[in-house]
């Protein structure tokens, strides 16, 4: 009888314990729906092993309430693997994230454009959807965790095998996908190492190159990139490390000097015309070359002034989300990039290249083996082909960044600069945007902005610098953040200066007509789910 009360007892402290947590968490959430600035939430929760009853500070007969994994993060936004600077504000309460974003465009351009019908300017609008992402973030321990993220306006097109075949013996010699770039954006796992807060990242990841490819596309304050950018995959498949170089000096000095170094194949990730299009390999082709040496990438990224700052934390550089702070801020980059045979093509961004002309590729990608294919002369200089005199199509760039913001004033600029032997002559491209923040209340922001933007290189390969391979691309616009970079709307004007088109009498270089006018809406979400054992588990 005794051991059937001291178990009713046991389980009914128990209901009473759980019911306590339920109404002490509930409480805490209301008084955060209503305050601006709530008071710190209770992070600790004692039980008196006696009477069942909750207390919020330790004393005589209390025992700790131990929430799983309740001490795994030390800042609520941890630096994000995904490129989300948007997370739930406590990830030690989700187990998975689930995160998302829509940005959706109307494009309108003269008639030179590949926004016109050819004859009038501004004669049509194309509405489509530029990004549809999702991605799922899982936290498995403090020490590892899981990601991969979804590329879904590429699975917006046709997806059609394109199959070549040898004319002679009709069997099978290259199998690709036409349409579909691939759909998967990025996937991985990593581990954390307590040494200078390492993580090493197995998987496609950003490479760690240019700061604009590395940030997220969700903070981007231009609807695109710069054109030094198109250069390079943004993903590619390897082992990366990510390091706090000088947290073994000074814990205080943490976030000011970060490391990121990458090994990859080359081929590019699964949605940059990387091995998502072709089947190097994965395909028996014993004909073509495998092309299986490494790339290496490595970037230093120095913050003098710190971070972004919450709740009194130095979190880390956002790239993006410094802009919505006061503060002084300043970020300084350089990074290199390495590889001995170029594997993916690199064409010119094609929303903003002139309609009917070439698509040129900023890169010659090997297609032969190391040395040359048997029979090919000496001093060969075919594009996409290696020869004896040339017998490695390999690349090595240089890039130099910097982000400052002050008081609502924004700059941001870049230097890129490629050279080997599968990198046209002269090749090198740099932008400087500048912009003003206007703070309007409520997380609404409003910015007016102007960037600079060019590139050249020797394209035809004639070692001759013509007027139609340089490019200047002149943008201003207008960002309007509802929910900063949560939902935000922009509309932006390019003048696009490329000088491809010559005249029949005189063969004078001209100016094609085919600048672009774009409207964007962008909308970002995230949630996750939380495993019920967290509330129930006593030390």
């Amino acid at each position: 009888m005794k051991n059937f009360i001291s178990k009713q007892t046991s389980f009914a402290l128990l209901v009473i314990s759980i019911l306590q947590i339920h109404s002490l968490l509930a409480e805490e959430t209301g008084k955060q729906t209503k305050d601006e600035n709530p008071p710190a939430r209770i992070k600790e929760l004692y039980i008196d092993e006696t009477t069942g009853q909750l207390f919020s500070t330790p004393g005589a007969n209390r025992r700790k309430v131990v929430l799983e994994n309740q001490d795994y993060y030390t800042v609520k936004v941890p630096e994000p693997t995904s490129g989300f600077a948007n997370r739930p504000e406590e990830p030690v309460n989700e187990k998975l994230t689930i995160s998302g974003r829509v940005q959706f465009r109307g494009i309108t351009g003269q008639s030179g454009s590949v926004y016109a019908n050819g004859r009038d300017d501004y004669s049509a609008v194309d509405w489509n959807f530029r990004r549809l992402r999702l991605g799922f973030i899982y936290e498995g321990n403090k020490w590892w965790g899981g990601f991969a993220n979804l590329r879904l306006e590429n699975a917006m097109s046709n997806s059609f095998l394109r199959v070549t075949k040898d004319s002679a013996s009709g069997n099978v010699k290259d199998v690709s996908l036409a349409s579909s770039r691939g759909i998967i954006q990025e996937a991985g796992i990593w581990l954390n190492i307590p040494f200078m807060k390492t993580r090493v990242t197995f998987g496609t990841v950003h490479v760690p190159f240019q700061r604009e490819y590395i940030m997220t596309s969700a903070n981007l304050t231009n609807v695109e990139r710069s054109m030094s950018t198109l250069a390079l995959p943004q993903f590619d498949t390897g082992i990366s490390v990510t390091s706090h170089l000088l947290k073994p000096i000074n814990e205080k000095w943490e976030r000011l000097l970060t490391g990121h170094f990458m090994v990859g194949n080359g081929h590019g990730g699964p949605g940059d015309y990387g091995y998502g299009r072709r089947v190097d390999l994965a395909d028996e082709r014993p004909n073509a070359p495998k092309l299986l040496s490494p790339a290496y990438y490595g970037r230093l990224q120095w913050n003098p002034l710190g971070g972004l700052e919450k709740d009194g934390k130095d979190l880390g550089w956002i790239e993006g989300e410094e802009i919505f702070q006061r503060d002084t801020k300043l970020s300084i980059g350089t990074a290199f990039a390495s590889m001995q045979n170029v594997k993916v093509p690199s064409p010119f961004n094609p929303d903003y290249y002139p309609a009917g002309m070439a698509q040129p590729s900023l890169l010659a990608y090997q297609t032969t083996r190391d040395g040359g294919d048997p029979g090919t002369a000496y001093g060969d200089q075919t594009l996409n082909k290696t020869s004896p005199s040339r017998p490695k199509l390999g690349m090595v760039a240089h890039t130099y960044d910097f982000t400052f913001t002050t008081h609502g004033f924004y700059t941001n600029g870049a230097y890129s600069v490629f050279t080997g032997s599968a990198a046209p002559q002269h090749e090198k491209g740099y932008q400087f945007t500048f912009g003003y923040v206007i703070p309007l209340g409520g997380g609404k922001f409003i910015m007016p902005i102007t960037r600079f933007d060019y590139f050249q290189a020797d394209l035809n390969w004639n070692k001759n610098l013509e007027p139609g391979e340089a490019f200047r691309s002149y943008w201003v616009g207008l960002n309007l953040f509802g929910d900063k970079h949560v939902f935000k709307a922009q509309i932006f004007y390019q003048v696009f200066n490329d000088k491809l088109h010559k005249t029949a009498i005189t063969g004078e270089s001209v100016d094609i007509r085919d600048n672009v006018v774009y409207f964007q809406l962008q909308a970002n979400f995230w949630t996750g789910t939380m495993t019920p054992d967290r509330f129930s588990r006593l030390e």
